[in-house]
């Protein structure tokens, strides 16, 4: 029979003074084999001492070139027995042996390897989300402690709701900034930091995100996309540029609205329970309407909203009852079809109206265009061009034209008398020469005060309804020759002048001054401008020669200029001759070859 012997033992020390021994630790491996600083690893071995304390762990900090090591880095205790210490690995440990020490006993380990921290975001799920949500934040080397994990979006910061080394839960904060910001994680045990970029969203606010069409003329349907429109349709206020639309459909996500009059280019704004969020620019452009000629036309009036006529050369006179929709031809004015050009038109009333023509006619209608009848002078008139005429009440009215031409009736046109024989100078009268001067415009805001222009920069006033005339000449233009088109007043300090080589003038006195208005854009500087419409506070339209348009969208501060879009009128050459305005800012423009935008 075979005997075994088992002789159990283990390694002590002597002490001198109590002639005891002391276990010396023995470290046999490590759970995990590998770890990180900051990491709790598990000393598996023998002879340590179940009180923590008394256990005095270190790690490597260093090696030098010959393979010596210097172990110098004291961990922290967790828990201990005495076969397994739970101890967290120093920051700055490298891979090394460690040593244990137990009462004054030393015991060192194998080499373990310590991997270096790499602090890193490597998403952030999902990419964008409202403030209040929470995000998983995925990565390497986040604390497990949650409160050693700072998170900010921007400058603010976060709670982390959960922690992992490779996962954080956080929920975005309510003060955060909308858009795109960085999201940092700071790990304060490590003294490391990492960064990520997000965007913080708010679909529950309201928005105004893209139109479908991008760009149209006015009275054109357009779809507004975005969030959180209310489905009510009176609680959505749509804006084009400051005017308000008619919304006619309407989800969280979408409205249908019409262009309204008087529109310019710019963005959309919706307002839903007083919020009001603002979208891109929307561009406002011109649409072709059927005027079923290829004849010039030259002037267009709008009596309101839904009545306006056009006038033209052999006797054109078209006639819209629904906004410019369709268009009639008037051919009643007997004997003018392809003998005269009708050159100007005004109504007072729905019935009551006068159109002007190249041979010095005036006719009148009182029964809203249905017959005419024919007033003409050739004594007072000389068979020239009568280029404009205006009325302040269904008698009092006037009208202007070449060879200084400048007519007055009291009788609603039965009779018209010459006036602008007498100018006073501010210290004597004096009578100019009658037959030099051609009147492109006149206007009176009411009985007593009027302005007029013609050629050579001439610009008369009167405030006594044309008994006598102010000279307001400019005398730049004058030495150009440059012949003025179109005058209006919006008050009595107010006023505007246009005329050749793109001159527009404005006064804030009266007419006492005129500045002359710099213009930019792609227009030749030197282009005509035709004639001249104030749409509303901010919109001002003049038309020009090859197919051009000066507009100011600010009031009148600044202008530019541009060609009518290639896509509405082909023929750049031909030139835009007349505009005008309904009293809601529908507007119609005219011109040669039967051109006809609204």
């Amino acid at each position: 029979m075979l005997l075994g012997i088992i002789f159990i033992f283990s390694i002590t020390s002597c002490n001198d003074n109590d002639n005891s021994f002391t276990p010396t630790p023995v470290i046999l491996n490590f759970s995990p084999d590998s770890t990180k600083p900051n990491k709790v690893i598990s000393v598996l071995g023998g002879n340590f001492d179940a009180e923590t304390s008394l256990n005095i762990v270190k790690f490597t900090s260093a090696e030098d070139s010959n393979g010596n090591f210097t172990i110098d880095l004291e961990a922290e205790v967790i828990q201990a027995q005495e076969n397994a210490l739970s101890v967290r690995v120093p920051l700055g440990a490298i891979t090394g042996p460690i040593t244990v020490t137990v009462n004054g006993e030393l015991g060192t380990s194998p080499i373990v390897e310590i991997i270096q921290l790499a602090l890193t975001i490597t998403e952030i799920s999902p990419a964008s989300a409202n403030r209040g949500d929470t995000v998983t934040i995925t990565g390497q080397d986040f604390s497990e402690i949650i409160s050693e994990n700072v998170v900010t979006f921007g400058a603010i910061q976060a709670t982390v709701t959960s922690a992992s080394s490779t996962s954080l839960e956080v929920i975005v904060p309510q003060n955060a900034e909308l858009g795109n910001t960085t999201v940092k994680v700071s790990v304060t045990s490590i003294q490391e930091e990492t960064t990520s970029a997000f965007e913080v969203t708010d679909t529950t606010a309201l928005s105004v995100l893209s139109y479908s069409p991008s760009g149209g003329s006015i009275g054109a349907e357009v779809t507004i996309f975005g969030a959180n429109f209310s489905d009510v349709i009176s609680e959505n206020t749509v804006s084009f540029n400051g005017i308000n639309a008619t919304v006619s459909a309407a989800t969280t996500t979408s409205l249908t609205v019409v262009v309204p009059n008087g529109v310019t280019s710019g963005p959309i704004s919706v307002t839903v329970n007083g919020v009001t969020a603002t979208g891109p620019d929307f561009t406002v452009t011109f649409s072709t309407n059927d005027s079923s000629t290829s004849l010039d036309l030259l002037k267009v009036f709008w009596l309101n909203d839904t009545i306006a006529y056009i006038v033209g050369d052999d006797g054109t006179l078209l006639k819209t009852t629904d906004s410019g929709a369709t268009w009639t031809a008037d051919t009643v004015i007997p004997g003018l079809a392809g003998t005269d050009d009708l050159y100007n038109v005004f109504f007072i009333d729905e019935n009551t109206g006068w159109a002007t023509t190249r041979s010095g006619v005036i006719y009148k209608t009182s029964d809203a265009g249905g017959s005419w009848t024919e007033w003409e002078d050739d004594d007072k008139t000389k068979s020239e061009e009568i280029r404009s005429i205006i009325f302040v009440d269904a008698n009092t009215g006037w009208a202007s034209g070449d060879n200084g031409i400048i007519l007055h009736t009291t009788d609603g046109g039965s009779n018209w008398d010459v006036q602008a024989a007498t100018f006073n100078s501010g210290t004597s009268t004096y009578t100019y020469d009658y037959d030099t001067l051609d009147f492109d415009n006149i206007f009176f805001s009411d009985a007593n005060n009027g302005w007029a222009v013609a050629e050579k920069g001439t610009i008369i006033s009167t405030t006594d309804g044309g008994s006598t005339w102010i000279d307001h000449t400019n005398t730049t233009l004058q030495a150009a020759d440059i012949d003025l088109k179109r005058v209006i007043f919006t008050d009595a300090n107010n006023g505007w002048v246009v005329g050749e080589q793109s001159t527009i003038l404005n006064t804030t006195d009266g007419g006492s001054t005129w500045n002359t208005i710099t213009i930019t854009g792609n227009l030749p500087s030197d282009i005509d401008i035709n004639y001249f419409e104030i749409v509303n506070n901010n919109l001002i339209i003049a038309v020009t020669d090859d197919a051009g348009l000066i507009q100011s969208f600010d009031g009148g501060t600044t202008f530019s200029s541009s060609m009518v879009d290639s896509g509405i009128i082909s023929d750049s050459t031909l030139d835009l001759e007349g505009i005008a305005a309904s009293p809601s800012g529908k507007i119609i423009i005219v011109g040669d070859d039967g051109v006809l935008l609204k």
